[in-house]
C-alpha cells in the first residue's frame, strides 16, 4: 500500500504521533509534517465558535 498522508501534531500527542508516522512510512506512505501557528489556530477557532481539537486543526490546515 502506498500513498500520501498528512499529519498534524496535537500538543499532547508527541509519542503517539511519532509511532503513527513511523508506521505509515513503513507501509509506504509519504508523510508530510505540517507546523501550525497556535495563535492563528486559536483565533481561527474563536472566530468560528468551534472547539480547539483535531477536527479544527484539520479544517484550519485545509483553509490555508
Amino acid at each position: 500500500m502506498t500513498g500520501k498522508a498528512c499529519m498534524i501534531l496535537g500538543m499532547n500527542g508527541t509519542k503517539a504521533f511519532l509511532k503513527i508516522k513511523k508506521d505509515l512510512i513503513s507501509l509506504g506512505f509519504e508523510v508530510t509534517d505540517i507546523e501550525i501557528n497556535l495563535d492563528e489556530l486559536i483565533k481561527y477557532c474563536k472566530i468560528r465558535g468551534i472547539k480547539k481539537d483535531g477536527k479544527a486543526r484539520s479544517q484550519f490546515v485545509q483553509d490555508k
